[in-house]
């Protein structure tokens, strides 16, 4: 699951782990190596939202990918 970031805030980089392609879940599927809600909590951080367990409906940490 690819997610790509562009601006002039971004970090350039991979964040996560490469996924597996042997390691398959039940159903056949990759299994996804970095929460696409931590990508949610970077952004919200980002635009100065201070709960973002709230809006996300628990915890997960951001990602380094803004300045």
């Amino acid at each position: 699951n690819a997610h790509f970031l562009i601006g002039p805030a971004v970090k350039g980089g991979r964040y996560g782990e490469a996924a597996s392609l042997t390691k398959l879940d039940a159903t056949n599927n990759v299994v996804p190596t970095l929460d696409f809600r931590s990508l949610y909590s970077t952004g919200l951080t980002w635009l100065g939202v201070q709960d973002t367990q709230t809006v996300l409906g628990g915890h997960y940490d951001p990602v380094p990918a803004l300045a």
